[in-house]
């Protein structure tokens, strides 16, 4: 808790990772292309390893061991345990998973998910069309993602990955980062058009839930968004790539928290 190395901490595996999650056992999900084991043998995708660093053999997602390249660059924990994965497969068990499944809690797949949208997502074979996936405290799950035609779409799923028309959003761009607050308002970082009269683009917008934009939230500054983070009090933590200050905390208006001055 002090930021010193945990030494008790010893992975055993070494590979390509891109996304972490950590279960409230104590266990870690692991996502990526690859995992080699102490034996020489390879995983693909997605392992589990226990609290100490080793491997847990009894999580196991068996579609992805006989060969191929897959990645794993999103991942999504649910409250029943359950695990929203998004990276390049386009199939699992022969059937279509358009680049987004669900795992039960031991890594078996959710046959009651499944994401079929009617444009196809475009993706290349080593990377994920998927660019950010946030859950809803209802179970429905926002997507960001690119499709086929050069476009960029925020959609919002039923829990069982039916698309749930009734989310409209009225914007252009693309959301590389969302949050979903308590009062299922979305977050949204990364670069929009809303069609105004003065085509101005912003970084960092909110949406009403049926995806109509949140007049209330007027962020005072426009920072170029790396990352940003929901408080439970409202405000907002944003990580600035090209500003200064790189840290900076907006009130739930989005008005600049001037009492947030961190020595950086």
């Amino acid at each position: 808790a002090d930021g010193t190395l945990d030494t008790s901490f010893i992975a055993t595996v070494t590979g390509d990772g891109a996304c972490v999650t950590i279960q409230p056992v104590g266990k870690l999900l692991l996502g990526g292309t690859r995992f080699q084991f102490p034996d020489g043998s390879l995983k693909r995708g997605l392992i589990r390893l226990n609290a100490e660093g080793s491997v847990d053999p009894s999580f196991q997602v068996k579609d992805w061991d006989d060969g191929g390249e897959f990645l794993i660059m999103r991942m999504l924990l649910q409250p029943d345990g359950r695990i929203l994965i998004a990276g390049n497969f386009t199939e699992m068990r022969g059937a279509a998973r358009g680049h987004l499944a669900r795992l039960n809690a031991d890594g078996s797949i959710d046959e009651s998910f499944r994401f079929e949208p009617e444009t196809p997502l475009d993706s290349t074979e080593n990377t994920s069309p998927i660019h950010a996936v946030a859950l809803q405290a209802d179970g429905k799950v926002v997507v960001s993602a690119y499709f086929v035609g050069n476009t960029d779409k925020l959609l919002r799923l039923h829990p069982d990955g039916t698309e749930d028309e009734s989310f409209t959003p009225g914007f252009s761009g693309t959301a590389s980062e969302i949050v979903v607050q308590p009062d299922l308002k979305i977050l949204m970082g990364g670069l929009f058009d809303f069609g105004g009269d003065d085509d101005q683009w912003i970084t960092l917008a909110r949406l009403n839930p049926d995806g109509s934009v949140d007049g209330s939230f007027a962020p005072a500054i426009t920072p170029q968004v790396n990352t940003f983070a929901l408080q439970p009090d409202g405000k907002i933590l944003v990580v600035d790539s090209g500003g200064s200050p790189a840290l900076m905390r907006l009130n739930p208006d989005g008005a600049l928290d001037t009492t947030f001055a961190p020595d950086l």
